[in-house]
């Protein structure tokens, strides 16, 4: 049950964050059993043909929806509403529903990795660099105003974390009253006996925040933020986007699909992609 204050606005946020530390947890429980169900596929029932690469896959990937659907599930349940974020319908159903999308592209993805993986050594390697990836380029950790030019034009919006962040972030912040602590007031005096509302109007005109204590003459109190849309607004976040934000992610998860898909036709297709030399090539040069 979070308050109002700065420090509780940052903590709101990270409650949603610790969220995408669970891919590594998902994925290794997922691609072991996709790899190994793969493996046993194209030793059998392939060449037996008791049945098809589009019965494999689509059965793989139904079999993964309702546990998705119940750890989404529990997980809201026992996160949201504990952490005190706003019980509006419109934010937590929506928040649920890219819940819900976010545990189908955690399976989804790690499907599709294990699809176009020739081995486990592979996977070891690719699965530290996605999640590197997806976890720095969200706005969170290095907000998008401090991201180096070179990554913020392109690898922050490839990530598909990071939409999943705008948009939960977006939600749950918005219209949240801020009541500053003491600790986080600026303070300052006013020349001539002037309230703190009289001195400070013009800058107030033009900027976010409010004053604690605007009939005071002296010791004026300034807080930074007065809803939690401000504190959105400094780490590039919208509230007005959080419906396109579920669009592109909603097409990450389905992009995931077809990459599964792709990936088991392309093996029983033959063809390689030379993602196995390449891996041994990147190792090769790590040890030199």
């Amino acid at each position: 049950m979070l308050g109002n204050s700065v420090a509780n606005l940052q903590n709101r946020m990270f409650s949603v964050f610790l969220t995408i530390l669970m891919p590594a947890t998902v994925l290794n429980s997922t691609i072991p059993k996709f790899f190994m169900n793969r493996m046993l596929f194209e030793a059998r029932e392939m060449p037996s043909r008791i049945y098809g690469w589009q019965a494999f896959t689509t059965a793989q990937i139904l079999c993964e929806i309702p546990y998705a659907i119940l750890g989404c599930t529990v997980y809201f349940l026992v996160w949201y509403f504990p952490v005190g974020f706003p019980i509006t319908p419109t934010i937590s159903g929506y928040t649920y529903l890219m819940w819900l999308l976010f545990n189908l592209f955690m399976a989804s993805w790690g499907q599709w990795i294990a699809a176009f993986a020739p081995s486990y050594t592979v996977i070891s390697n690719v699965i530290p660099f996605f999640l590197v990836c997806v976890q720095l380029f969200t706005g969170v950790i290095r907000p998008y105003a401090t991201t180096p030019s070179f990554w913020k034009y392109w690898l922050y919006y490839l990530s598909p974390v990071q939409w999943f962040i705008h948009g939960t972030v977006g939600s749950v912040l918005h219209g949240v009253p801020v009541q500053c602590a003491t600790e986080e007031l600026a303070f300052f005096d006013t020349p001539n006996g002037e309230t703190c509302a009289e001195y400070a109007a013009n800058f107030l005109q033009t900027a976010v925040g409010y004053l604690s204590n605007p009939t005071a003459t002296s010791n004026c109190g300034y807080c930074q933020y007065s809803t939690g849309d401000d504190f959105l607004a400094g780490i590039h976040i919208t509230y007005g986007f959080r419906w396109q934000s579920f669009g592109i992610f909603l097409g990450f998860c389905i992009t995931n699909y077809a990459l599964v898909y792709f990936f088991v036709y392309s093996r029983t297709r033959g063809w390689h992609f030379g993602f196995g030399h390449a891996i041994k090539a990147i190792q090769y040069i790590l040890r030199r």
